[in-house]
């Protein structure tokens, strides 16, 4: 049958097919990050661990008025505290330390005093393409946690 002069065929532009394909490649592109994002739960929750263990720390020196030290050993990967006992973190999550003391067994070693200020430092957290730094400052001795950029 023909089709009668000044009627369109039915069908889509190529406009239209670009703009499908371009809204699809956005929509797998959020997928994928949210699924990478949510196959690492247990190093997010090493790292949070971790960083409430450093703030008990630095809160127990100040209401006991004694320094106390956080150590983080990353041959056994375990980090303890007084109090809090030894915790291990997660196979695969790479530490990187840098602490104004250092122990014979390049463990990091964390000193927070009763006046709130803290010996410095920063623990590096690392598994897959999510990186953790967890700073310490030594005047003050606040922790602050940041999500680094893989470079």
């Amino acid at each position: 049958m023909r089709c009668c002069a000044g009627q369109r065929q039915g069908g889509f532009t190529l406009l239209e097919l670009l703009l499908v394909l371009v809204l699809l490649g956005i929509a797998l592109v959020a997928v994928s990050v949210n699924i990478s994002r949510g196959l690492q739960p247990q190093a997010r929750q090493d790292v949070a661990a971790l960083l409430a263990g450093l703030r008990s720390v630095r809160s127990q020196a100040i209401s006991q008025g004694q320094p106390l030290t956080l150590t983080v050993d990353p041959e056994t990967r375990q980090w303890s505290a007084p109090g809090q006992g030894s915790h291990r973190l997660s196979a695969g999550l790479m530490i990187e330390l840098h602490s104004a003391a250092q122990s014979p067994r390049q463990q990091g070693v964390y000193t927070f005093y009763p006046d709130g200020s803290a010996s410095g430092g920063y623990i590096r957290l690392v598994r897959g393409g999510q990186r953790w730094r967890l700073d310490i400052d030594w005047l003050s001795g606040q922790i602050r946690q940041q999500q680094e950029q893989q470079p």
